[in-house]
This record gives structure tokens, C-alpha cells and sequence, in this order.
């Protein structure tokens, strides 16, 4: 089924000059043409739309691209069939390399609310998106997505939009060594504020550090993100999703939460400068999940949005290593 009602939130507002060297999601999304198409019917029955990608970290080899889709009002499309053809651009025109279906998920946010007397209620918001996986993107270069959706009896087409794809990627890379990162622990502050901006009193995902969990013999996640002080506006969802996942993994993962900006300079400056793990891990963009195995080397990486049905795929392939 395919729901066009529920509004597409502006873009966020982008970092200050301190953090000029990460570059916003919505920024490498450029749509570069429209076009609608239906078939089956032989009119045309729904709006033209539009693909926004959810990452930027793309290089040549297999790739994750997560997107959303809205239509020309700004409603997002979902729970649609997806099918997705990237071609690379060249002087010569564009060349069609890799066909595939795109996943459909949804992942939920909550967010705690406190009011003037002081009673407290969460606000629950809902967001779906689409993930084409296993992407073989084969070579450096600008590449565009031709993104087929099919709403019975109708096929529609939007071309469009275009990314980049560099020769390495820019954060830890599948197989990789993560760095033994010595993020502050809650045992390590005087207070919970000091490391996670979450509304939240208290939670699971700052019992370790990053090296603490490389010493343990079990996997873990690490999930870089700032609810409160989010660039995309999606840390808060993403956040929860890793906690849930902890709530139901807990006793054989570990799992570890670290705000990707200096705290003190959000507060107290309104600047976003990349706290020191952010930069140990060459984060491009914020938030970021990994699932790492228990030999310290990634298993598997997720820029964006992400939902619990990803963490926890690759989490029960690393535990059966």
C-alpha cells in the first residue's frame, strides 16, 4: 500500500563554519531532473516525485543507500514497491550498471515532553524510508538513481537524485579495525548531561568505552548521534532504535552511545565542532551505527536512518562468528 499524507520535514539548518568539514546529508541531494511515467492504466494517476538520499559516505564496491521519497507536495511516499536503477554519468551520457529492489522500513522515535506543572508525556513519530542494499557501484564518479515506484495500476518514474562515489570511503569501511576510542563513561561524569544530550534520565549505552568493548569477547554497536543537537534531524530516532535493539540484545552485545559534537561548544557557543571520537572515526555526516564484531573489525556500518531489523541482522551474524 502507499501512503502520500504524511508531511516530509524541512531540511535542518546547517553547522556553523566550525564544522564545515562534515557535510549534511541534504546537501548531496541534489535531484538533477523529474520525470513521471504511469503505465498500466495509460494515464497519469498519482504526483511526480522525488528521491532525497540519506547518506554521503559512498565509494566504489558494495554500498547501503537508505532514501526517502516525497511527492512534489512535499507528502512522503510509503510502503510502495521500489525498484531503483543507478547509472554512472559520463561525457557520453548515463550507463545503466546496477538494477535493484529497494527495502521498505519504519522506525519510531520517542520523544519525552515535560510540561509547565511538571507531568511528562512522549511524543511517538513515525518515519519510513527505503534502503537499496548490496549496491555495486564499480567505479569513482557521479551517479544518478532512476527510482521506480509501482502504485496499482500505475508505474511511475522519477529520474533523479544524483551522488558521488569516491575512490575509499571516509569512515570505517567493512572489515576494518575501529579505533579504541576512550569515550567518557557514565562512571566518568558527575552527571548523565554531560555525555548524552538524550531526554532521558538514564540508559544503557554508556556503561563502556569504545576500547572497554574491543577487550570484551562479544560484539557491539556504537551509534554516533546527538538527539538534541542533530544536523539531519534524525539522531533522536536513531537513537532510540539502538536502544530498543539493546533492550532486546543486551545479554550478548554490548552497546554504546557517543554525541558526535563537542557539548560544552553546542551549549555554550551554539557552535558544532567534532568531539574528538568523531574525528578518531572520520565521520562525515552524523548519525552513524555500526555493529562491530567481537574481533574489533566492522561488520557492518549504517549512515542515516537505520532500523532495528539492519542492526539486528548484522548483529546475529556477528554473533554466530
Amino acid at each position: 500500500m502507499v501512503s502520500l499524507n504524511v508531511p516530509i520535514a524541512s531540511p535542518p539548518t546547517s553547522p556553523t563554519p566550525a564544522a564545515a568539514g562534515i557535510v549534511p546529508l541534504a546537501l548531496i541531494a541534489t535531484a538533477l531532473a523529474m520525470l513521471a511515467v504511469a503505465c498500466g492504466s495509460g494515464a497519469l494517476e498519482a504526483p511526480p516525485f522525488d528521491g532525497v538520499i540519506a547518506a554521503s559516505d559512498f565509494a566504489v564496491g558494495i554500498n547501503r543507500v537508505p532514501f526517502v521519497l516525497a511527492n512534489v507536495d512535499g507528502d512522503r511516499i510509503e510502503g510502495a514497491d521500489v525498484r531503483v536503477r543507478f547509472s554512472l554519468l559520463t561525457e557520453d551520457g548515463a550507463h545503466a550498471v546496477a538494477e535493484v529492489d529497494a527495502a521498505y522500513y519504519e522506525i519510531e522515535g520517542v520523544t519525552p515532553h515535560v510540561h509547565e506543572d511538571g507531568l511528562a508525556h512522549e511524543h511517538r513519530a513515525v518515519r519510513g524510508f527505503y534502503v537499496a542494499d548490496g549496491v555495486d557501484l564499480d567505479e569513482a564518479g557521479v551517479w544518478q538513481m532512476a527510482i521506480e515506484v509501482t502504485s496499482n495500476p500505475s508505474i511511475l518514474v522519477s529520474v533523479g537524485p544524483a551522488f558521488s562515489v569516491g575512490s575509499a570511503l571516509r569512515a570505517p569501511g567493512v572489515g576494518e579495525a575501529v579505533p579504541a576510542t576512550e569515550n567518557p563513561t557514565i562512571r566518568d561524569v558527575a552527571t548523565f548531561a554531560e555525555i548524552s544530550t538524550r531526554l532521558v534520565a538514564r540508559d544503557d549505552l554508556h556503561q563502556l568505552s569504545v576500547a572497554q568493548a574491543i577487550a570484551a569477547p562479544r560484539p557491539f554497536v556504537v551509534v554516533f548521534a546527538s538527539p538534541r543537537f542533530c544536523v539531519t534531524a534524525i539522531c533522536g530516532p536513531v537513537t532510540d532504535v539502538v536502544a530498543d535493539v539493546q533492550r532486546r540484545y543486551g545479554d550478548r552485545a554490548n552497546f554504546i552511545h557517543i554525541e558526535p559534537w563537542d557539548l560544552i561548544a553546542a551549549r555554550d557557543e551554539g557552535r558544532l565542532i567534532a568531539s574528538a571520537a568523531m574525528s578518531e572515526w572520520r565521520l562525515p555526516s552524523e548519525p552513524w551505527t555500526f555493529v562491530v564484531a567481537a574481533d574489533g573489525r566492522v561488520g557492518a556500518r549504517f549512515e542515516g536512518l537505520v532500523a532495528g531489523q539492519e542492526i539486528e541482522r548484522a548483529l546475529n551474524e556477528a554473533l554466530r562468528r
